[in-house]
């Protein structure tokens, strides 16, 4: 039985943890995506400094806090564009663009298609 049980954990993948540090900002930029925190206020998050929060980010994520910004900005607007009949434009404004064209720009260049193929009514 022991044999067994050692065989079946050696089988499992574990799940990297995140640098509790880099899930602090991480966790800050999912409360609001419509706002842009600065470098400074995402280190002063995670308790390091610029230069320290950028490798780490990076390390952790594989991403620029920047791109995994408009990652979390992107998958957001799609899935309120498929799930909700929100106006493009409230929609663009929930994650952070004021601009309704640079939000269509931004998002057809991240998926390769524009907003409103997601929309059956417009």
């Amino acid at each position: 039985m022991g044999e067994w049980f050692v065989q079946l954990m050696s089988e499992q993948t574990f799940l990297p943890t995140m640098d509790p540090r880099i899930a602090r900002v991480v966790e800050s930029l999912e409360k609001d995506l419509s706002v842009s925190p600065s470098l400074a206020e995402l280190a002063s998050v995670a308790f390091l400094s610029v230069s320290q929060l950028k490798a780490l980010f990076k390390k952790e994520t594989g991403k620029t806090t920047g791109e995994y910004l408009l990652t979390l900005r992107m998958n957001k607007a799609r899935a309120l564009l498929v799930h909700t009949d929100y106006p493009v434009s409230l929609i663009a404004s929930q994650v952070g663009y004021q601009d309704l064209s640079a939000f269509s720009r931004r998002f057809a260049s991240h998926f390769g298609y524009p907003p409103r193929k997601l929309r059956f009514k417009q």
